[in-house]
């Protein structure tokens, strides 16, 4: 079919035009000239950008054009992501999609299905739809945000998206490139020759060095001796004068303000010094920069005549000390005749005395120090009680039960008619360190006091309690008494 537009249209009597235009025939029109993509300036035109902190993307202000037909983005455009997976991954796509049915072009976001090792959705091109990519985007399984770098820019991909572009494609640079080529050979020959004779004039000044070198080592040498042994020993001697080149330079400045002969301060940059005065753990500077305890404000502390390893973090801008051990004992904590280490000093000595074994008596003072063992006395116990006890006639009354064999016995014992209790009429009082010689004494209801003898001399301590002579009470009568072991 043969066809040519566009013309004006001739109106009949009715008002009616002979031809009309469609979209369509414009659309593919200007889509003859005019390639699909996204238009180059500015650069950023229609860029897919991460928004910080979250699932957002946005695409940037810019213009594109699909098949004749052109698309604005005045402003900013959000799209907010799925979450992620907590185990798959997936890779979303942002397309600009020419939609034949809606008649409008428009950004859609294309979610990816999930996957170990996922790929992008597929652009539609079909009679519906004609879709071109602007990124895609990788959700990682597990992120709570997207990074910029979780987005590939397709634009500049003629597959996927492309610039947009006018009827001259390509451009015909054949003549350009001979030119260039030309000039690029010429100056080849011309740089090619200079690096030649260079070259040459280094061979010769280098190849005489050499020359002169080995001839010195020749004269070195004996003739007469072991050449392979002389050279071994020659090499043994430079690496010891090598070994010994290693200096640390002596700090300057005072104990708290340390001068050093320093480079240019860069992270990471360490040095070794020695020490010239103690600085008694007070705030020490380094050529101006705070020196700190590994990862804390805590000022070591420095011995003068010791070699101190320092590390300079310009994130904090200061310098913290290698510590060749670290701890928090102090010479107190160890015992005297051993050492130690804490992130003070190395080999530190104990000063806490070993005193062995104490055995410690009532009473006692101990003295500071270690003790490897020792044994404290069982304190004296002690039993006491109180009994109502009703009693006709003289006997003998047996305390027993107790958890220890007393050495001393206290009895106490009253009379009573009604409570409370009545003047003290009966009164046993005994107090018995031996069963017999050391017998206490009693009162009976005359009040004279009776020592041993008839039934009384059978008051005694016995094993785990004690014996003890009441007299008749008639009346009953309180019983107290207290054993001591």
């Amino acid at each position: 079919m043969i066809k040519s537009f566009p013309f004006n249209a001739v109106y009949d009597a009715n008002g009616v035009p002979d031809r009309a235009y469609l979209a369509e025939d414009f659309a593919g029109y200007f889509a003859k000239f005019i390639g699909t993509g996204v238009y180059p300036n500015p650069a950023t035109g229609l860029q897919v950008v991460a928004v910080d902190g979250d699932m957002r993307i946005r695409i940037k202000k810019g213009y594109g054009y699909i098949l004749g037909r052109d698309f604005e983005n005045t402003d900013d455009y959000i799209f907010k992501l799925d979450p992620a997976d907590g185990v798959l991954s997936r890779i979303d796509r942002v397309v600009l999609r020419l939609d034949y049915l809606d008649r409008k072009i428009k950004p859609i976001l294309k979610k990816g299905n999930y996957g170990s090792s996922p790929i992008a959705p597929a652009l539609q091109r079909n009679s519906d739809a004609y879709e071109i990519a602007l990124a895609d985007v990788y959700v990682r399984n597990g992120v709570i945000s997207i990074m910029q770098s979780n987005i590939t820019d397709l634009r500049l991909n003629k597959e996927f998206c492309g610039i947009v572009h006018a009827v001259i494609q390509q451009v015909d640079t054949t003549e350009i490139f001979r030119q260039f080529q030309a000039w690029f050979n010429e100056q080849k020959n011309v740089h090619e020759g200079d690096f030649e004779k260079w070259l040459n004039e280094f061979k010769i000044i280098t190849g005489k060095k050499f020359t002169d070198w080995v001839d010195d080592l020749k004269n070195s040498l004996d003739p007469n001796e072991d050449i392979a042994a002389q050279l071994q020993m020659q090499i043994s001697t430079v690496k010891s004068d090598l070994a010994d080149i290693t200096t640390y330079q002596t700090a300057g400045g005072t104990a708290t303000s340390i001068n050093l002969n320093l480079p240019t301060l860069v992270n990471g940059y360490a040095t070794t010094f020695i020490a010239s005065s103690n600085n008694n753990k007070n705030a020490t500077t380094i050529n101006g920069k705070k020196l700190y305890k590994p990862n804390t404000t805590t000022t070591p502390n420095l011995t003068a005549g010791k070699a101190i390893s320092v590390w300079y973090s310009a994130t904090k801008d200061c310098f913290f000390i290698k510590a060749s051990a670290e701890g928090n004992a102090i010479a107190e904590n160890v015992l005297a005749g051993k050492t130690f280490s804490n992130d003070d000093d190395t080999d530190i000595a104990g000063t806490m005395p070993n005193r062995g074994t104490f055995n410690l008596g009532f009473g006692a003072t101990v003295p500071a120090g270690y003790y490897s063992g020792g044994i404290v006395p069982n304190g004296k116990r002690l039993a006491y009680g109180e009994l109502s006890v009703t009693i006709n006639t003289d006997r003998i009354m047996s305390i027993t039960g107790l958890s220890f064999t007393p050495s001393k016995v206290i009895v106490s014992c009253y009379e009573y008619s009604n409570s409370p209790y009545t003047d003290s009429l009966n009164l046993i009082i005994s107090n018995i360190a031996d069963i017999y010689n050391m017998y206490g004494s009693f009162t009976d209801n005359s009040g004279d006091e009776i020592t041993s003898h008839g039934e009384k001399i059978k008051s005694k301590i016995i094993t785990g309690g004690f014996n003890v002579y009441l007299p008749k009470i008639g009346n009953g009568g309180n019983l107290k008494y207290w054993a001591y072991e």
